[in-house]
């Protein structure tokens, strides 16, 4: 895998990412996605999160290396970190340790530039009972309710689809 060295690149990944996460191309069950944030000062836009879409795993891991150690700017020297960040995601390629494993070591890795508070597919984010996909779910329940209140918990149901489709761009802004 190789990393991104040209600025522009990086501008273009990240713009093209964050268009179809607002303007919304629907993920499908299938889709990988991440939710990941800045880690910089919030005077600086850190802490604003997104969640991006990717057809397969192997784009959203490609995604994480081409871009994450260039943008959002980190306060260490970018290309140690985008070599770390090479190597944990070629061992996450390989299957020497698991997702959720590699996501906390490019956490570390990442450190002042990203983090990544989940990773997985689509569906997985409609019905897993994991930290990430219930808050999610739990806020846009109570963002589509005039009072504020959970209709439901667990899985997105089908008839709730749309409404949590609309919802999730907003998640995290």
């Amino acid at each position: 895998m190789q990393t991104f060295a040209d600025a522009k690149a990086v501008r273009v990944a990240w713009a093209e990412a964050q268009w179809q996460a607002v303007n919304y191309l629907a993920p499908t069950d299938t889709m990988w996605g991440m939710f990941s944030y800045g880690d910089g000062p919030a005077a600086a836009g850190g802490g604003v999160g997104i969640h991006t879409w990717f057809a397969t795993r192997a784009e959203m891991l490609e995604f994480i290396v081409n871009v994450l150690p260039y943008d959002p700017p980190g306060r260490e020297d970018v290309f140690v970190v985008a070599s770390v960040v090479t190597s944990i995601v070629d061992n996450m390629q390989r299957g020497v340790f698991a997702d959720a494993t590699g996501m906390a070591y490019l956490n570390t890795a990442l450190n002042t530039f990203s983090q990544i508070t989940w990773m997985g597919t689509f569906a997985e984010l409609c019905t897993s009972t994991d930290t990430h996909p219930c808050m999610v779910r739990d806020w846009c329940r109570k963002e589509w309710r005039d009072d504020g209140e959970i209709a439901r918990q667990g899985p997105i149901h089908a008839d709730e689809l749309d409404d949590f489709l609309s919802m999730l761009p907003g998640y995290g802004t």
